[in-house]
């Protein structure tokens, strides 16, 4: 018996054990890598001793496993080891993968990266230099703009002047024609100055040339060449360096006699305008002068003629320019046709320019005394008329721009108005009506076939007087004075008289243009811009029209403004006209021209204003 009870509790252990140990069993077996039973539990391992039946205890064979023992789940510290190192390996597995994609996206994005550097690059570098060649044409655009043109080669000028400053090196040439030269800065090849004056300030690498001009050399000039005068004179500073030759060349004796020829050049043509007044020009004024005395010749040898081109121009001015257009083309062709045959070519060389040059002397002398006639009303001689009308155009020769333009317009204009005058047929003198003053007729008797030639006699009735009454004397009639009663003045209306054309007006507002403009200018009012030029020309309109009703220029050319009612202007009409004459002119001068097409001859402003021009006849008083 007591060999039994020793067994019994080592059976109970081992049962508890084998309990115990069956769920881990069954957890090492999902595992992949099992752990080995006998370094867990030895005890286990060893074999149990076979018992006899009589040794079995009966109450141990029945019993069953606990179900709360087989339901348990796996404990936790017997699985964690593999499973945390299951999930480590695919943890590290997973950030690998992830390591590798990112380090390919990164590879790829920095790729993309370097190629878009790379574009931005090209971008940039393309960028750069359009911007570089931006530059270089807005510099070589400033230094066109700066004085004596561009930098960058070689630098001519016509008519101009040429200016090297001192922070500036011309790689070229620097040539100046009929214009002064002044080199304060570089020039790497010449420097010449034709028909004017050369000054050398700074360093020429090869010569300085002056012709029909002085040549001046400063105290810092160097030239590396020669030197040379052509008809000038040289001006040197003991400081300044010459590296070659001085020659000054004269002109046969003429040495100085171009002063004038360039200062005419320098301060009349390159200004736009024919006459100036300063040092060197007094034989310009000479010139001017005899061309005065000689269109007054012609105006005392040829009255009726010059006073014919004048009237032409008046009356027909389209038909005027028209010829002169036509005369300028056909001289060339009438010229060739000379030279042709041979024995026209001392025509064609010789009397075709000399009778050219005087018909636009004449032409001119006709419009000087036009001009003159107008402003003394015809009551002076034709040929003071004709100086007093050269000395206005004279004033006006000495604004810039405008005095060469209205050279040239007088030029054109007054050598159509005379090939038109030439050209067209003389007009007939109107035959004047004789005035036959009734005679009394007392009545004869006839007389008889033959009794002609002897008059007859009247028989006197003879009055018998009745007694008494004293004698009755003839009846004597009265005498009448006959005064000589002057011709009324012709009445200024738009009804009466006739309309102004166009190219009348036109001419009437470029003098009264001129007029403005001529003030303005000599008052240094022109540089505040074009506001004070309209200002000007529309208060110099209203004033004129409200209290004369013409203007100076349409004194000159027989015009009045005039209202279609017949009322006298009032400053209301004379503003509205004058305002509204700026709308005529800014839609292109279309309000203008309109006069040529409109049957009523009015202008926009006339048309609203209510106005209108009408040439008044000679002899009519507008002032």
């Amino acid at each position: 018996m007591k060999k039994q009870r020793s067994l019994t509790p080592f059976a109970l252990l081992l049962l508890a054990l084998t309990l115990a140990l069956g769920p881990a069993g069954r957890a090492q077996e999902t595992t992949p890598a099992p752990t080995p039973p006998a370094e867990k539990t030895p005890e286990a391992a060893a074999p149990t001793p076979a018992l006899s039946p009589e040794q079995k205890p009966a109450e141990a064979v029945p019993v069953p496993p606990p179900a709360p023992v087989v339901a348990t789940p796996p404990p936790a510290p017997v699985e964690q080891p593999a499973t945390e190192a299951a999930i480590a390996e695919k943890v590290d597995e997973a950030v690998g993968k992830i390591a590798q994609k990112a380090e390919e996206q990164a590879d790829r994005t920095i790729e993309k990266t370097g190629e878009k550097i790379s574009q931005a690059q090209e971008k940039a570098a393309q960028a750069q230099e359009k911007i570089t060649r931006a530059e270089e044409k807005i510099r070589a655009k400033r230094d066109r703009m700066r004085p004596g043109g561009a930098a960058g080669g070689d630098r001519v000028r016509i008519m101009d002047d040429v200016t090297v400053p001192a922070d500036m090196t011309v790689k070229g040439d620097a040539v100046a024609v009929m214009g002064d030269m002044r080199v304060d800065g570089e020039v790497q090849r010449d420097a010449v100055a034709v028909m004017g004056d050369n000054v050398i300030n700074g360093h020429v690498h090869r010569n300085a040339v002056a012709v029909m001009g002085d040549l001046t050399l400063g105290p810092t000039a160097r030239v590396d060449g020669d030197i040379v005068s052509i008809g000038g004179e040289i001006h040197r500073d003991p400081g300044a360096v010459v590296g070659g030759e001085v020659h000054v060349q004269g002109l046969e004796g003429l040495e100085g006699k171009f002063t004038g020829l360039n200062t005419w050049w320098g301060k009349t043509l390159r200004l736009g305008r024919p006459l100036a007044i300063g040092a060197h020009l007094g034989w310009l004024w000479i010139l001017t002068g005899f061309s005065v005395a000689f269109y007054a010749l012609l105006a005392l040898l040829f009255p009726q003629s010059v006073r014919r081109c004048g009237d032409k121009l008046v009356q027909e001015p389209g038909l005027s320019v028209l010829a002169a257009v036509l005369s300028l083309l056909a001289f060339p062709v009438l010229f060739i046709l000379l030279c042709i045959t041979i024995i026209g070519i001392p025509i064609a060389l010789f009397l075709l320019p000399i009778g050219g040059l005087l018909m636009v002397l004449f032409g001119k002398a006709a419009i000087y005394a036009l001009v003159g006639r107008k402003i003394t009303g015809d009551r002076l001689h034709l040929a003071l008329a004709t100086i007093l009308g050269a000395l206005v155009f004279i004033v006006l020769y000495l604004f810039p721009v405008l005095g060469l333009l209205l050279s040239l317009l007088v030029s054109f204009v007054g050598f159509g108005a005379v090939m038109l005058t030439m050209f067209s047929s003389k007009p007939k003198p109107a035959a004047s009506a004789a005035v036959i003053a009734p005679v009394p007729t007392t009545p004869m008797p006839a007389a008889s076939a033959g009794f002609v030639g002897a008059p007859a006699e009247v028989a006197t009735p003879v009055v018998t007087e009745p007694p008494g009454m004293p004698p009755v004397e003839p009846a004597v009639p009265p005498v009448i004075p006959i005064v000589s009663v002057a011709p009324a003045a012709p009445t200024i209306s738009a009804v009466t008289l006739p309309r102004a054309g166009f190219w009348i007006r036109v001419g009437a507002a470029f003098l009264d243009f001129m007029i403005i403009v001529v003030p303005l200018g000599i008052m240094g009012l022109m540089d505040f811009g074009p506001g004070i030029l309209f200002l000007g020309v529309a208060a110099y309109h209203a004033t004129m029209w409200k209290h004369k009703g013409t203007t100076i220029g349409g004194v000159i050319c027989g015009l009045k403004v005039v209202r279609l009612d017949d009322r006298p202007i009032d400053w209301g009409v004379a503003m509205v006209r004058a305002l509204t004459a700026f709308l005529s002119f800014i839609m292109a001068g279309l309000g203008f021209i309109w006069v040529a097409f409109d049957n009523e001859k009015q202008s926009w402003h006339d048309k609203v204003a209510g106005t209108t021009i009408v040439r008044v006849p000679k002899g009519a008083s507008l002032l």
